[in-house]
């Protein structure tokens, strides 16, 4: 995470509200103030669907440094960078700096401070730029740094960057906004809305929704209500197909093909009756394309997807709902 998402994010906010000249959102946003959003308007109501993007790759906590070697003696390890396995898998190293095949010195140069595991055994602190005397100088070796911290998880970009502050609070912890409720009909279909926050989606990890509904709940006076229907690994041609793009002779085609529009359209249905009674507006709809219809031509992609804004327009009585599209790459 870094702030160009972020600010795609408010960009993609913007142009689902239609108000992109009129945007009082700052790129560093506040921190939730605790209050919900007005009572007496109608909610707010943005759809969020499509692959595994949408479902959430971010990770709340646990990210894992990759393996490495900095100075190898071991005739078995190749220089070169290597494909990671698995983070406890000393033989998939990222990146080996091979000192000399046949090395049989007795000291070696330590390139970085820290902590190293020597030959998979006993764990030392070494200095960088000085040389320490080799354990056995006619085996091969090598040095593993282990002390080395994860990056790219939630707590690595708000604890330890100090980047997106406004999802934590004063003493550390996860902030959560009281005007922004989200829900999940299709993953967790007997799950109330909770309000937004880090760990609202399944507690470890977190899709486009967190920054969205940061984005739109400061920019919106209104109670917000953030929609997800996404489960990944699903098709915009086969699974999300939508009815005007019409129906195949493909096997299983009866039960499978279109499933994921019409899991949609219902899980939103069963979601916005609960709000009947304050009102609401369906603000806007996001869609993430994803790997899953790289098979397909662009132009068969473009004709599903005008059907699938169409028809979810028609179908939840929407005709002025806007949508907002993100690919990959």
């Amino acid at each position: 995470m870094n702030h160009r998402p972020l600010s795609i994010a408010v960009v993609l906010a913007l142009c689902a509200s239609g108000l992109v000249s009129a945007a009082p959102v700052p790129l560093n946003l506040p921190r939730p103030d605790g209050q919900p959003g007005n009572p007496k308007k109608p909610v707010k109501v943005y759809i969020l669907a499509g692959q595994s993007n949408m479902v959430g790759m971010g990770g709340v906590s646990g990210a894992q440094p990759p393996r490495n070697v900095f100075y190898s003696a071991d005739p078995a390890i190749i220089p070169g960078t290597y494909q990671l396995s698995r983070p406890d898998d000393l033989k998939s190293l990222d990146t080996v700096s091979v000192f000399r095949h046949g090395f049989y010195g007795t000291e070696f140069d330590v390139p970085v401070t820290g902590s190293y595991r020597i030959r998979g055994g006993e764990v030392v602190q070494l200095e960088a730029g000085k040389r320490y005397p080799v354990p056995d100088p006619k085996k091969p070796f090598w040095l593993e740094q282990v002390n080395m911290p994860g990056k790219g998880d939630l707590v690595g970009v708000t604890k330890n960057d100090k980047k997106f502050t406004y999802l934590i609070d004063e003493a550390g912890n996860w902030t959560a906004r009281n005007d922004v409720t989200y829900t999940d009909p299709r993953l967790f279909p007997e799950r109330p809305a909770l309000p937004l926050s880090p760990l609202a989606n399944n507690g470890k990890t977190f899709g486009p929704e967190l920054g969205f509904g940061s984005v739109v709940g400061t920019f919106h006076d209104e109670q917000v209500l953030l929609i997800k229907t996404a489960i990944g690994n699903r098709s915009l041609n086969w699974d999300f197909r939508p009815p005007s793009s019409g129906h195949t002779d493909k096997p299983g085609a009866d039960k499978y093909e279109g499933y994921e529009y019409r899991a949609m359209v219902q899980g939103v249905r069963d979601t916005l009756m609960k709000y009947e009674a304050q009102g609401y507006e369906i603000a806007g709809f996001g869609w993430f394309q994803g790997h899953k219809d790289a098979g397909s031509t662009k132009e068969e992609y473009e004709k599903h997807l005008v059907n699938l804004i169409n028809d979810l327009r028609k179908d939840l009585n929407a005709p002025k709902m806007k949508a907002v599209v993100a690919t990959v790459g």
